[in-house]
């Protein structure tokens, strides 16, 4: 439960326990009461409690709950986690201050498309744009498909004629040559995800920590694979996108000297765990 929460916790989840009793019962008794305590929780909160939030409110709550009491996930991924479910709370719970947030989380993104391409390429481009930066199939002289043979992407599909989303063109958008892309094209499915990454890395930056590779749970908690999207081609048939599995996957920053002693984002991007696909 996070702490500003916890001055009315038992009053609130005394309430939402009797409300949900009470609607499955057919009447909701005790409405009044829930909207009077979980309006003390976020100072202005003026949302009246219906049946749908009283159940949602709940479910967040005992997810808090549940998300403390793991073992099986490293602290960061619990942080993220109870940062996730913070924020669904105070959506609910602080409906005057969502006009805020959503501006606050523009501005963010703003910033971050000034910085770098991380938004363009990995944020914005919808999952047709992702294939087609996957580019042209290559085919051996014999007509086969042309594998790689060697490295880290061994068995993938070798392509060429990749498909730039900041241009739309094979002319990349950053350094006018042509462009070029691995074996995935990938993407973080919501901005509240890139920027939470991008908060997360700066924390690192703050600590004298350059960030690398990191897991995708320590970032976006232990759900968190399940909201990013990515195709690579089949090897059998590459007409064919496959979608990438995240999970043990990833996320890569990349954060270059601004200049003025600080860090600007210049990509970051979901990865797949090694050997996971072809």
């Amino acid at each position: 439960m996070p702490d500003e929460f916890k001055p009315i916790e038992k009053d609130i989840k005394d309430a939402l326990t009797k409300a949900a009793e009470d609607v499955e019962k057919g009447y909701p008794a005790h409405l009044k009461e829930i909207s009077d305590r979980a309006e003390k929780v976020v100072a202005g909160g003026t949302k009246k409690i219906d049946e749908d939030n009283a159940a949602g409110i709940k479910k967040i709550l005992d997810d808090l709950d549940s998300n403390s009491a793991r073992t099986d996930i490293t602290s960061d991924a619990k942080s993220a986690e109870q940062g996730k479910l913070t924020d669904k709370l105070r959506s609910i719970l602080d409906p005057g201050g969502e006009a805020k947030r959503a501006s606050d989380l523009t501005d963010h993104l703003n910033e971050l498309r000034t910085e770098g391409h991380a938004p363009g390429r990995h944020l914005d481009p919808d999952e047709q744009a992702l294939k087609d930066r996957l580019g042209d199939t290559k085919y051996n002289p014999d007509g086969t498909v042309k594998l790689k043979q060697s490295g880290p992407n061994l068995g993938h599909v070798a392509s060429e004629n990749f498909v730039d989303p900041l241009t739309g063109t094979t002319v990349d958008g950053v350094h006018g040559n042509p462009h070029l892309c691995g074996p995935y094209a990938t993407k973080f499915d919501n901005p509240e995800d890139m920027a939470r990454a991008d908060e997360y890395f700066r924390k690192q930056l703050a600590s004298g920590t350059l960030p690398g590779p990191t897991p995708i749970s320590d970032v976006l908690g232990p759900h968190g694979h399940e909201d990013l999207t990515g195709f690579y081609k089949d090897p059998a048939n590459p007409s064919t996108y496959k979608p990438v599995d995240f999970s043990g996957g990833t996320i890569r920053p990349v954060y270059r000297p601004d200049g003025s002693g600080g860090f600007h984002l210049h990509t970051m991007f979901p990865e797949p765990a090694p050997g996971k696909h072809p």
